[in-house]
């Protein structure tokens, strides 16, 4: 039979580094303790197993009985400043008590490169215009940031994103204006230029980019850093560069705000997809379109085999109903026939 007993040992002001043995009668444990603390107060316990049979060994004058060492021991590490598994740091842990994983390294994202000077590629570095609706002669040269062009009405601000459209080859009727490009050209002239320099890319020479209109004879021509060229030049040159101006999302006139209000939800999506996206999200997304389409089709295919199972099994269970009250008429008929015989 086990039985357990306690003691406490309280030491006085007087009794400072005093060593304390305790004797244990059953087991003769001896603990000696040292440097004990003022005020400090210890309660150990000890568990003695005794065979049912014997009496319980009573304890001596010189100590209490029950006393436990590792107990003790414990005590002691603490003292000393030893780690106990008390002492050690907890893992942190949310609110529902589970241990909180190390937040994952983020991955950076990837910005488009821009140069020495800030300017990205495919941005505008000067424009220049002459003869141009409002404009006798001008030149712009925006930031590689946020630029912003205040003034009153008729001013010329809207003459100057339609300087940019017709400059870089996007026909008038993405600005909702005149649809001959040498309506732009300023009353009373015979002629007018725009010119655009884009930055290029790291390494490369900038793109001045020079659209000459005719009023007299209605057609304009191209010349790529000094050099005669194709319309279709420079459209291929701005699709390398991402510059899309016939997109809403990316550059929106003023005489096309209506129109870019009525658009739909999946229109904004795509053009902002082209604007902001990745260059291979439209046509991700494109193949996440025709693969709905092909499961919807499979899905109606499904249901009307379904369907017509359905009406196959309806039509089984009838004739097998019919089977059913055939085969009962003909053992009736048998029955008949052998009373009747």
């Amino acid at each position: 039979m086990t039985r357990r007993t306690r003691a406490t040992i309280t030491e006085d002001d007087d009794s400072l580094k005093e060593n304390v043995d305790v004797n244990t009668q059953g087991n003769g444990v001896n603990v000696k303790q040292e440097n004990a603390k003022k005020g400090k107060a210890r309660r150990v316990e000890s568990d003695e197993e005794e065979d049912e049979a014997q009496v319980p060994s009573q304890p001596n004058d010189g100590g209490e009985n029950g006393i436990d060492q590792d107990a003790e021991g414990e005590e002691v590490g603490d003292e000393e400043g030893e780690e106990t598994p008390r002492r050690r740091k907890r893992a942190r842990v949310n609110s529902v008590g589970a241990s909180v994983p190390s937040s994952p390294k983020r991955e950076q994202v990837q910005t488009l490169p821009r140069g020495d000077d800030g300017y990205i590629p495919g941005s505008i570095v000067r424009i220049q215009l002459q003869n141009f609706v409002t404009y006798d002669w001008v030149e712009f040269c925006p930031g590689p940031y946020l630029n912003m062009i205040f003034g009153p009405n008729g001013t010329g601000k809207s003459s100057i994103s339609c300087a940019i459209c017709l400059g870089l080859n996007w026909p008038p009727s993405i600005l909702g204006r005149a649809s001959e490009i040498s309506s732009f050209v300023k009353n009373d002239k015979e002629a007018g230029y725009i010119e655009i320099e884009l930055k290029a890319p790291k390494g490369e020479r900038n793109l001045v980019i020079r659209r000459n209109i005719s009023a007299k004879t209605r057609s304009s021509t191209f010349t790529l850093n000094g050099q005669q060229t194709t319309g279709k030049d420079i459209s291929n040159r701005m699709a390398k560069l991402n510059v899309q101006i016939g997109n809403l999302c990316s550059f929106l006139p003023q005489d096309k705000v209506s129109e870019f209000a009525q658009m739909t939800p999946q229109q904004l999506l795509r053009e902002t997809q082209r604007a902001a996206g990745d260059p291979n999200l439209t046509m991700w997304h494109n193949t996440l379109i025709t693969a709905g389409k092909e499961l919807k089709s499979v899905q109606e295919r499904v249901k009307e085999e379904q369907e017509s199972l359905r009406v196959m099994e309806e039509r089984n269970a009838q004739l097998e109903r019919e089977v059913a009250r055939y085969q009962e008429r003909l053992k009736i008929e048998r029955e008949a026939w052998l009373i009747s015989s």
